[in-house]
């Protein structure tokens, strides 16, 4: 069996592995991280093949917003050739929440980038990115 290395989103020390809350409403162990304030990003490999990519979005934890948050890696495969439309959703659920709206404005690359690696999974016809009129600097 191969170990992964999990990632984190932030840059920091580990402070403990406890059980938290998990959006399926289970306890699920999780890992606490400490930050260290510097944001450092962890220096990451690009995916090429449709397999590496599935992969590094499993590894990623990347899961949909419903409640069953279901895999992201899953929603991918069975989407694979069966894409019209592919949409990067860059518009708020609620109007004084900004997350989309610092991501676009601070790392663009970075979501055009995930953008054009989902294009070449996905093949489809058309690519948009949504993004609210009232934001501008995004």
């Amino acid at each position: 069996m191969t170990q992964t290395i999990p990632k984190s989103h932030i840059s920091g020390t580990v402070a403990a592995i406890e059980p938290r809350p998990h959006t399926s409403g289970r306890m699920i162990n999780a890992v606490v991280i400490e930050s260290d304030m510097l944001d450092e990003a962890f220096p990451a490999s690009i995916p090429h093949t449709d397999d590496e990519i599935l992969h590094a979005i499993r590894e990623a934890g990347i899961v949909g917003m419903g409640g069953a948050a279901f895999p992201g890696n899953v929603k991918a495969l069975t989407s694979m050739g069966n894409v019209d439309t592919l949409i990067a959703n860059g518009c708020e659920c609620e109007p004084y929440i900004t997350a989309d709206d610092s991501l676009l404005r601070l790392t663009p690359e970075q979501v055009l980038d995930g953008m054009m690696i989902l294009e070449g999974l996905l093949h489809p016809q058309r690519v948009v990115l949504a993004v609210e009129d009232n934001k501008a600097e995004a």
